[in-house]
């Protein structure tokens, strides 16, 4: 007689159960270390996000270990309007939890993706956003290192809620050769030559991602079998302003 072996349910039919002060209840995604539930803490009501990791995850993973430090250390240190929020972290036996502010209307990606692009004048406004919280991290000490549409979130008014920091650095600890960080598709040239960079590498990812909210796709489209060096000469080969785009659009915004 032959036993079934036996697998583990998808995260989302997972019951709602108490973490300390929180509860945790209907999933809200999943990432490469961990996934995300909707909490709601008990004492005030307040809705939260709680990123969920496994300790197995960061025993078997120095890189997850690593992006689980740094996201919480460099959290901790920064308080902008447009950066999401760590309130708390807290641990079990089994699980190590991250309690954030709730960016309740989700993915500025998919909020893109369904408009297909922005008008100058609402790109102007999320840009903005973006560049006074990335102000913040610089003038904090602070490298993002992976700044991308998938780390924007919005919040229930429409504002930005800049995410993602397990790559984030010290600027002096930038400015000593470093392995590659972030999408290859937002990153700056000095970082596919595993040079040294510092705050400009931040800013060199904006201008991606405005490129993308008034196009409707990235300047430098990595084929899925392109080799970093070719995608490198890509990116030194520029691209070409289309001619709708208003004269100086780029230095204004």
């Amino acid at each position: 007689m032959t036993s079934t072996p036996r697998t583990r349910k998808p995260f989302y039919w997972e019951k709602r159960k108490r973490v300390g002060n929180y509860m945790l209840e209907d999933p809200l995604g999943e990432g490469a270390f961990g996934r995300v539930r909707y909490g709601r803490h008990i004492p005030t009501n307040e809705k939260v996000a709680v990123k969920i990791v496994n300790k197995r995850v960061l025993i078997k993973s120095g890189i997850a270990r690593k992006s689980l430090r740094r996201e919480g250390n460099v959290l901790q240190r920064l308080d902008h309007p447009n950066i999401i929020k760590l309130y708390e972290s807290m641990t079990t036996r089994t699980y190590y939890y991250l309690v954030f502010d709730l960016a309740e209307s989700g993915s500025f990606l998919e909020f893109l993706i369904q408009k297909r692009c922005l008008l100058e004048d609402e790109a102007r406004l999320v840009l903005r956003e973006i560049v006074s919280a990335v102000d913040h991290i610089h003038t904090s000490g602070f490298v993002h290192r992976d700044l991308r549409l998938e780390n924007l979130l919005l919040d229930s008014t429409g504002h930005i809620k800049i995410t993602g920091f397990g790559l984030c650095m010290l600027q002096k600890e930038a400015q000593t050769p470093t392995n590659r960080c972030g999408s290859p598709a937002y990153a700056a040239p000095e970082v596919f030559c595993n040079r040294t960079h510092g705050t400009g590498v931040d800013i060199w990812s904006i201008g991606v991602c405005m490129f993308a909210m008034l196009m409707g796709h990235l300047p430098f489209l990595p084929k899925k079998t392109a080799k970093l060096p070719e995608l490198h000469s890509t990116v030194l080969a520029g691209v070409t302003l289309p001619g709708f785009l208003s004269k100086g659009t780029f230095m204004r915004s």
